[in-house]
């Protein structure tokens, strides 16, 4: 067989055909997830990573924005229950520890210098829980 009569036209259609048959072939592996090719008992298996690696990263995004809503709903609670554990506890919310301190504000009971006709009251008062006592007695 002689290949010297057969025109150079040919050669290049055969080589415009192949070229395209690639690129038919590299963008149907691109929009399919596998295409599988058996040529003369040879397999072989062309996958859309691409459409995968996709598929991937949109699943890790919506996980992503699911756990930073769960992070932030969890760091209210935890706020909400140190709130009412000292709340309950001492009578009085963290907010105002904040801000007036451990001792309260500058009017605060503690703050303020005692004063003597008060100290006359405490001991009427002690004076009469004596007596409560003796009565029950």
């Amino acid at each position: 067989m002689d290949i010297s009569h057969i025109p150079r036209s040919f050669w290049h259609a055969i080589s415009l055909c192949m070229v395209s048959t690639t690129f038919g072939l590299l963008y149907i592996a691109y929009k399919s997830s596998t295409v599988s090719l058996e040529i003369a008992n040879a397999k072989i298996n062309l996958s859309s990573a691409i459409s995968t690696v996709k598929d991937i990263k949109v699943n890790l995004q919506a996980e992503n924005t699911r756990l930073v809503k769960a992070n932030q709903e969890l760091k209210t609670k935890i706020e909400e229950l140190q709130d009412k554990a000292v709340k309950s506890a001492t009578g009085i919310s963290i907010e105002d520890l904040k801000s007036k301190g451990i001792l309260g504000g500058e009017s605060s009971f503690f703050r303020k210098p005692m004063e003597f006709g008060k100290v006359d009251q405490f001991q009427a008062l002690e004076a009469r829980i004596k007596s409560a006592e003796k009565a029950l007695q």
